[in-house]
């Protein structure tokens, strides 16, 4: 009897185990979320500090991926058998294949330290990628997640606005926004200026992308009845985020938003999702939207005509011819290296490279080619490209697949905005935390549940 007992004892412990185990995964993966466009890279203590490490590890939002893995390790891979026994098995194996081809690229790559870093890197996002697609998570906890990191980046991006400077935030991760910074996005129309606001990320464009993909998101909340004090909450929340949308001025989230927004509605007819109380709340949404675009666009219509090239602002053509640069470079590089690519990491070296070498030198910096197709082309060639939009394949499948809702739907929302915006933008493959959360998103809308 004592014998059972212990048994019984150790059982409730493991199964004890286990479960905070879960809650740690899942809180884990809400923070990353949460991080999503995050510049935040904390000094920690040099005790703690390894002498050399992947850059990527050096930012913040590594730390919950970290523990994420490690609680999943712990669990033995739970979720992975299941997970391979349907649609997602296909997901998975391409993903495999795709991080094996990418790791074997510093093989081959001229700059092998920088592949073998940006190398290590993406197989972390991978192995994110795999828990995702495993893991379910609840949906409405997600949705939390990433409404609370649009309000914090939208709360920053309106302030940074109003100010025009940045506010010393540094604590936070945001950037020292001084005049005559290089590289400082700015908007010019005749005599005006007008520094564009990078709330908590690296670049307007980043925070802009989390706020269009968090946007679409909150699109779930139309579906689901709630107490008065939540509505005003959420309309609070709505206002801020697109306001913010709006201030940032990428017209790449702009575009993807709008594009997600329609496929979102066309979703939801489908579904037949359209019931009087889900209408009456989209058409409150929509009143609300146009206003705050109307008021936008009243104030800072200037500098929207010079967004939109009227007029021939100098800042602008200059922007488009070097985005023209670099995709000649990329062209380039593929006539150059058309299967295997220069190695994962390796465009912005391989550019610098042929800028010296033309009338650009001394005038340009480096930079990656502003599309995520010709990055990953130029990366890792036709091969790589190809597992690369099998990945996407293998995803529509699943989540088409995935027993429809409204929140599944949102999330499936912002992974088509991300692919949007890298058809004109390289961060959502570039920039460490968003590809996170592009992977994260891309497994929420396959296993998310709506408890």
């Amino acid at each position: 009897m004592a014998d059972r007992g212990q048994g019984e004892l150790k059982a409730l412990a493991l199964w004890q185990l286990r479960g905070a185990l879960r809650g740690v995964l899942r809180g884990c993966l809400l923070l990353i979320a949460f991080l999503g466009a995050w510049w935040l890279r904390p000094s920690y203590p040099e005790a703690l500090r390894p002498p050399s490490q992947p850059y990527f590890l050096g930012f913040l939002i590594s730390l919950p991926l970290g523990i994420a893995l490690l609680s999943w390790l712990l669990l033995g891979l739970e979720g992975l058998g299941a997970a391979l026994r349907d649609r997602r098995r296909w997901w998975l194996l391409v993903m495999l294949l795709l991080a094996a081809w990418t790791a074997l690229s510093p093989s081959w790559a001229r700059y092998a330290e920088v592949a073998g870093s940006s190398a290590l890197q993406f197989l972390a996002v991978a192995a994110l990628g795999a828990l995702t697609v495993c893991t379910p998570i609840s949906a409405r906890a997600l949705l939390g997640a990433l409404a609370a990191g649009a309000l914090v980046q939208s709360v920053v991006v309106i302030a940074q606005m109003g100010v025009q400077d940045d506010l010393g935030l540094r604590w936070l991760g945001e950037l020292n926004l001084y005049e005559g910074r290089q590289g400082l996005s700015v908007l010019r129309a005749e005599s005006l200026r007008l520094l564009r606001p990078y709330g908590l990320s690296v670049h307007p464009n980043v925070v802009g992308g989390y706020l269009a993909v968090s946007l679409l998101a909150l699109s779930a909340w139309l579906f689901s009845a709630a107490e008065k004090w939540r509505w005003a909450v959420r309309t609070l929340v709505f206002g801020l985020s697109l306001w913010a949308l709006c201030l940032t001025f990428s017209r790449s989230a702009w575009l993807a938003y709008l594009i997600g927004a329609i496929g979102l509605s066309l979703a939801a007819a489908w579904r037949k999702g359209w019931t009087r109380p889900v209408l009456r709340r989209a058409l409150w949404a929509a009143g609300l939207g146009l206003l705050i675009g109307g008021l936008f666009g009243a104030a800072y219509l200037p500098f929207l005509r010079a967004r939109a090239g009227v007029g021939g602002e100098s800042v602008e053509q200059i922007s488009v011819a070097q985005r023209g640069i670099f995709i000649e470079f990329a062209w380039q590089i593929i006539r150059e290296h058309p299967l295997g690519g220069t190695g994962i990491g390796t465009f912005a070296w391989e550019a610098r490279d042929r800028l010296v070498r033309s009338p650009y030198r001394g005038l340009l910096r480096a930079e990656n080619v502003h599309s995520v197709p010709l990055l990953v082309l130029s990366e890792l060639g036709a091969l790589g490209f190809g597992l690369w939009i099998g990945l996407f394949a293998a995803w529509l499948s699943a989540a088409r697949r995935a027993a429809p809702d409204p929140f599944k739907s949102a999330f499936a929302a912002g992974v088509g905005a991300l692919f949007a915006i890298g058809l004109v933008d390289f961060y959502p493959f570039g920039i460490f935390s968003v590809h996170c959360l592009w992977l994260l998103l891309m497994g929420a809308s396959v296993t998310a549940s709506a408890q």
